[in-house]
């Protein structure tokens, strides 16, 4: 196919590509070298805020804006893959009234330390327990990580009472763990590590030579080994390519053009779920026909995974593909995995095709866990070759800490005394406990190694995060497919590793929406939060001048319309369409590889998902006339449905019958004085500290009780509390609302039932939303101030997927003359939008 915008035809379609030119060796240079720089900055943002948010907040502050869990106890210590020690937390109740975790941040795969929870290192000059930093590696797949004080680890599994951190082999003593422990988030070094190290690989099949910041993270390094550090590393220009996908990686990166064969119109796509509608069947059969890539646009509602599940059950049962199924998140991989086992099981099972799920599962059903690595390589006929070697490791753990120091026996002190007679091995006795720990974990891993790499071997579909695909236990193993789903929240240099595992004729697809979020990045605020921070006495006008700068640097256009995608939201929202003629160097890690893939190639190379199975007509007009192009329709099963329509849910004859059962509410603040803050009450009295929080966050305790009246009266009326959501631009305003339902003061004649409902209400920020859904979304804008400030707000992609959460009804909480007046013309159009088909409800001062 030739790079003049020919048509391929398809089943049904043709597919017309925008021209591109081939990029030279020196724009691959500045292309791939631009994201190695771009990386080795946000690594040094990331490290910067962590390190300032650990030397100067009090433990308290972080546990309250969700970076850190205190008055921890050890429920009980095991082993894990890799030789890792688990190490299983959890609130005891003889030191708090919950065992219930308050809200917070940690998630499978974070990076944290486990610290005693009686030092401050506000107070204490950031030492450790013992009064020295310690350096620890962790792994997550295998990467490293240097950590300044306490025990580093990852976080292997969170429920609401309970949380499991795979701490490393590196100078882990459990008897050396104090009775009371926190958590705290730190800056994850193992993702860049591992990200750096896939761009080294790719300059090498691209035969050009890339400098990145940092090489801790090494491929070929065994998992005792520490890579060396660098201050650079250097692929010379010469390098040979190593042989991956010599057909896919050119025209990923333009130097050649896509192609699609005709579907064969003998041929009947036989499906495994037959409740797909047309667009989900034309975009598996265009995925199928690709012979390098295909991008599926999901927008919300849609049955994007749904139809990603029925395409890798084609590929691999149909076609006898092996299949590399990632998520862009952990959640996003077990989403998918559910799908494709709930629909596909019993066909993989009778077809004898292995199924496999590696990494940090973020919620491991009972339905999934046959599919875990974990379970498969313990139920193997090779799993007794380390069943013995793990019994006597844990074992050998066990004895080193006396078994009545747990966290749940009530003997316990808590004071790092146990109450019977049982004592900690000291001495030569210690010594050699500790050196026999050691070789039993280096047999351990010995024999593990051989296990897994035979139930990888045997699966034709594997599973797991973007960045787990660079596990070491995928080493040697080749896929004819790779899929990617959630692919607007990930970053290119993240795509790149699961990427790097196709055949040299291997096919990529790409599925996502990038009218959505895209992945989170802190750099393009890096100057901006170092002045603010330094400089807390700075008039609100400036700041606001500071916070609007970085936010119009994170969303806005450059020349090379790849600075967050905005040039491809305009296709949608004017009929310029624009084309990019050659490969074009990011200005974010924001512009995903999806994103520039449409940008380059153009509309052809995506087919749409057009129906979507979520929410009310109504509460879909909005997004679908200002981003979408009116291209989607809402299906018969939603298209009407309303609040009245659930069982329990009794609106009565009550003068409020509008409010309660409207498909779209919103409470206008505008001329009510209600304005925002920037802190807390608890961060007002924490002197500059607090401004570390409050460079990008803001708090409305005026919207935090017209939130709350809300939900009130939707569960007088019967609604249960789960099916209610309440979402923020905000983390502070996200803390003020869970403090509000959360065991807080309700209005006068309410109950104790409803105060106790209030508490189940789920409360999150935007960003943590993404991908769920419930029956109704309650949204606090926040943003009331006279100079038409509208910070985060500006950022379509994220009001575009707060306002598409909600099934039978969206709430609006907001100050429609800060809004509308902000000069942002997507936002005067949602004010007019609301003004003309929301239910107005009243606020009164």
């Amino acid at each position: 196919m030739s790079q003049d915008g020919d048509n391929v035809n398809t089943s049904s379609r043709s597919v017309k590509l925008n021209s591109v030119s081939k990029p030279s060796q020196n724009l691959l240079q500045i292309w791939i070298q631009k994201h190695a720089d771009l990386l080795a900055n946000e690594r040094k943002v990331e490290q910067d805020e962590a390190r300032l948010l650990l030397s100067n907040c009090p433990p308290k502050q972080l546990e309250r804006h969700g970076l850190a869990i205190l008055g921890l106890g050890v429920l009980s210590i095991s082993v894990g893959l890799g030789g890792k020690t688990l190490i299983e937390l959890e609130r005891p109740i003889a030191f708090h009234s919950s065992s219930t975790f308050p809200p917070h941040q940690l998630r499978p795969g974070d990076i944290v330390q486990i610290e005693d929870n009686s030092i401050d290192p506000t107070q204490q000059g950031g030492k450790s327990a013992k009064g020295k930093s310690t350096k620890s590696k962790t792994n997550d797949g295998d990467a490293n990580h240097t950590a300044d004080q306490g025990l580093g680890g990852v976080i292997f599994r969170v429920t609401d009472t309970k949380i499991i951190v795979a701490a490393s082999s590196k100078g882990l003593d459990p008897s050396d763990l104090p009775a009371r422990i926190k958590v705290v988030k730190v800056a994850n070094d193992s993702t860049f590590d591992r990200m750096e190290w896939t761009l080294t690989r790719l300059a090498k099949i691209l035969n050009i030579s890339v400098k990145t910041a940092k090489r801790s993270f090494d491929a070929e390094s065994s998992d005792d080994e520490e890579a060396a550090d660098q201050d650079s590393v250097v692929i010379p220009s010469t390098a040979t390519n190593s042989g991956q996908s010599s057909t896919l990686v050119p025209t990923l990166v333009g130097q050649t053009a896509p192609t699609w064969r005709n579907w064969p119109e003998e041929e009947e796509l036989r499906l495994f779920n037959e409740n797909l509608n047309a667009s989900q069947i034309e975009a598996i059969k265009f995925a199928l026909t690709a012979n390098d890539f295909a991008l599926i646009h999901g927008p919300p509602g849609t049955g994007k995974t749904t139809a990603v599940a029925e395409m890798v059950l084609q590929l691999a049962i149909v076609h006898q593909k092996r299949v590399l199924v990632c998520g862009a998140s952990n959640l996003a991989a077990d989403n998918l995995l559910e799908r494709i086992v709930s629909k596909g099981g019993d066909v993989l099972k009778r077809s004898h095709i292995g199924i496999t799920r590696i990494g940090h599962p973020a919620r491991v059903l009972q339905s999934l866990m046959t599919a875990t690595l974990d379970y498969q390589s313990q139920h193997s006929s090779e799993g007794g070759l380390v069943k013995d070697v793990r019994k006597e490791l844990e074992s050998a753990l066990s004895s080193m800490r006396p078994k009545d120091t747990a966290a749940g026996n009530k003997s316990t002190s808590y004071r790092g005394q146990a109450s019977s007679k049982s004592q900690k091995l000291r001495g030569s006795e210690r010594k050699e406990k500790r050196e026999e720990i050691k070789l039993l974990r280096k047999e351990f891993r010995k024999r593990e190694r051989g296990l897994l790499r035979a139930v990888l071997q045997r699966a034709s579909i594997v599973v797991s995060t973007c960045h787990g695909a660079g596990a070491k236990q995928l080493d040697g193993i080749d896929f004819d497919v790779v899929v990617i789903d959630e692919a607007c929240q990930a970053t290119e240099a993240t795509c790149w590793t699961p990427i790097l595992k196709a055949k040299q004729d291997g096919q990529l697809i790409l599925a996502g929406d990038h009218l959505q979020l895209p992945p989170t990045v802190k750099g393009y605020r890096h100057s901006q939060f170092k002045k603010h921070s330094g400089n807390p006495k700075r008039n609100s006008e400036g700041k606001e001048k500071e916070e609007k700068s970085a936010e119009d640097s994170k969303s806005g256009d450059d020349d090379a319309g790849s600075g967050s995608g905005a040039e491809e939201e305009e296709q949608y929202s004017s009929k310029q369409v624009i084309k990019r003629t050659r490969l074009r160097p990011p200005q974010s890690l924001e512009t995903t590889l999806f994103s520039r893939l449409l940008g380059m190639y153009g509309q052809g190379c995506k087919v749409l998902l057009d129906t979507q199975y979520r929410m009310n007509e109504e509460i879909m007009n909005f997004p679908n006339s200002a981003l979408y192009e009116n291209k989607i329709k809402a299906h018969e099963s939603c298209a009407k449905i309303r609040l009245a329509d659930v069982e329990g849910y009794d609106i009565g004859n009550s003068e409020e019958e509008e409010t309660d059962n409207a498909p779209i509410v919103f409470y206008d603040t505008a001329g009510c004085e209600m304005y925002e803050s920037r802190q807390s009450e608890e961060d007002a009295g924490s002197g500059g500290k607090a401004s570390i929080f409050q460079f990008d966050s803001r708090a409305n305790l005026h919207e935090v009780e017209l939130v709350a009246q809300h939900v009130e009266l939707l569960i007088k009326n019967g609604l249960a509390p789960e099916k209610i959501s309440i979402l923020s631009p905000y983390n502070l305003q996200v803390s003020a609302l869970a403090d509000r339902l959360r065991g807080s003061k309700t209005s006068k004649d309410s109950k104790d039932a409803i105060r106790t409902a209030m508490e189940k209400v789920a409360i999150g920020s935007v960003d943590s939303m993404q991908g769920m859904e419930n029956e109704v979304v309650i949204i606090s804008l926040v943003r009331s101030n006279e100079q038409r400030n509208v910070g985060f707000l500006a950022e379509k992609r994220r009001l575009n997927v707060a306002m598409t959460r909600a099934k039978r009804q969206l709430c609006i909480v907001g100050d429609s003359d800060t809004i509308a007046g902000a000069g942002d013309e997507y936002l005067k159009q949602w004010m007019a939008f609301l003004e003309e088909n929301a239910m107005i409800e009243p606020v009164i001062v």
